[in-house]
């Protein structure tokens, strides 16, 4: 989502998202056709955090393809985009 949307969005009075990010692996998201980039939700969780916008994250575990080494990386992966919850 563009931070343009998020920022007008927060104007009018978003306070928190539900954000399913499912992964921390590209692999894995690219498995269950995800269509969505690491990278952008990165951003897009950046963004959030720079307005203000509280986010509650859900992560799945047991997904397609999912090794404990991926599980790990996702663990990773969550306590550094730092969702409000999870």
């Amino acid at each position: 989502m563009p931070y343009e949307t998020l920022k007008i969005m927060k104007e009018n009075g978003l306070r928190l998202l539900l954000v399913g990010y499912e992964s921390g692996n590209q692999k894995v998201l690219n498995n269950i056709k995800k269509g969505i980039l690491v990278t952008k939700a990165k951003q897009f969780t950046r963004d959030c955090h720079e307005l203000g916008i509280l986010i509650h994250g859900t992560f799945i575990v047991g997904l397609p393809g999912e090794t404990r080494d991926i599980i790990e990386e996702t663990i990773q992966y969550a306590q550094e985009i730092d969702p409000k919850t999870i």
